[in-house]
């Protein structure tokens, strides 16, 4: 596989991984365990936040890259 590939590979796992966790949270919730939907709904947040600025982070990395401007 190419990196480009492996990196749209990973960015799709992850996004299913906060998918995931979201409906157990919502599982969780609707089977009454409120300490465990309310640390998944946190969780959730955690990683959605770090999706966010990773994804955000990259598209600036993969423009500096892509313009020859990657310094060896």
């Amino acid at each position: 596989m190419s990196k480009t590939k492996i990196k749209r590979f990973s960015a799709i796992l992850l996004i299913v991984f906060i998918v995931f966790i979201f409906g157990l949270s919502i599982y969780f919730a609707i089977v009454g365990n409120l300490g465990a939907s309310l640390s998944a709904l946190g969780f959730n947040a955690f990683f959605s936040v770090m999706l966010f600025f990773l994804l955000k982070f990259h598209r600036y990395v993969k423009a500096d890259v892509g313009q020859g401007n990657d310094e060896e």
